[in-house]
């Protein structure tokens, strides 16, 4: 099944960027546009902050979750590249300023997570809940954030106040501390998991701790709300953005 994201105005993941724009002095800005839509680009590109590599990058969600589109560019050799970043594997394509003739490579191929996948909110299951096509919250937390953790309970009050669903997902490096936290939390454990989602990470979360994100039944995701919050703060973000 093929679905289309949006990401929210209101997104804190990156500024939205215009492709063309940012690819200004490009004589290939077609051919990359084309290939970028034939991955499913949504086109909704944004300034990529993670990014570890000396160069500019933007990124866009496509439509299908856990599959974004990575864009890069060198200013100082004009090389462009644009890799499709999946769950399990990545494709890279690279133009040189002479030439429009991509250059295809498979740069990447992830094994399987060592963790058990019923104990991750990975890719998979996050379509399983958004097919549910109910409004929903998600809560990173990270045991060395510690207002992560003192949120924690304010944020089981106000999802029940809301009458929405709530997931909680735990930083991948305290993966080991799982089993602890589902018995400190007290609620149902399959609503405890580790955080395991390209569409998630690529989106925000993860960086910092605590961070939330709604998703809606028209399956739509706000952008990542981070830091600790009022429940005024909050409840007026998850109902604007479900409003």
């Amino acid at each position: 099944m093929i679905l289309f994201f949006f990401v929210s105005q209101n997104s804190r993941a990156g500024l939205l960027v215009n492709f063309n724009e940012f690819l200004s002095g490009s004589n290939c800005t077609a051919k990359i546009q084309n290939l970028a839509k034939s991955w499913g680009s949504t086109n909704e590109w944004r300034e990529d902050f993670n990014n570890k590599n000396e160069v500019l990058a933007v990124k866009t969600p496509t439509k299908k979750i856990g599959v974004w589109i990575l864009l890069e560019k060198d200013p100082s050799t004009g090389l462009i590249s644009a890799t499709r970043l999946t769950p399990k594997t990545e494709l890279k394509a690279t133009w040189s300023k002479d030439s429009c003739d991509a250059n295809l490579e498979n740069i990447q191929v992830h094994t399987a997570d060592p963790v058990s996948t019923n104990e991750n909110l990975d890719d998979l299951l996050l379509q399983k809940m958004i097919d549910k096509k109910n409004d929903g919250l998600i809560y990173a937390f990270s045991p060395m954030m510690h207002l992560s953790v003192e949120g924690i309970p304010s944020m089981i009050s106000l999802a029940k106040k809301l009458n929405l669903p709530l997931t909680f997902v735990l930083d991948p490096s305290s993966s080991s501390e799982l089993k602890v936290w589902k018995s400190r939390i007290g609620i149902k454990s399959e609503n405890i998991l580790i955080l395991h989602s390209r569409e998630l990470t690529m989106r925000g979360m993860g960086v910092h701790y605590p961070s939330l994100i709604v998703y809606s039944k028209n399956r739509t995701f706000s952008g990542i709300y981070p830091g600790r919050q009022s429940e005024v703060a909050y409840t007026k973000y998850i109902q604007d953005f479900l409003k």
